[in-house]
């Protein structure tokens, strides 16, 4: 299981420190860009050896680092 720090924690590793998990529209409110996004589902992808799929990518499961950390154990449970 991943939780919303695991997340945080690659946000950070891809030099976005100023990101927090305060931060619950970071799509909407242009925290991350969208290449951004496509930077952290290839990072997670490639970290946890995990396949994201892209159904289940939507704004809403990409909005926070939480969202995203149950994205990430969905695919881990279903690999």
């Amino acid at each position: 299981m991943f939780n919303a720090t695991d997340v945080l924690a690659l946000i950070h590793e891809m030099g976005r420190s100023d990101v927090t998990l305060a931060d619950n529209n970071l799509l909407e409110d242009g925290i991350l860009s969208s290449l951004e996004i496509f930077s952290l589902i290839t990072l997670i992808e490639e970290r946890y050896h995990l396949s994201l799929d892209a159904a289940l990518l939507s704004p809403e499961s990409l909005s926070s680092c939480a969202n995203i950390a149950q994205l990430m154990s969905q695919a881990q449970s279903e690999a």
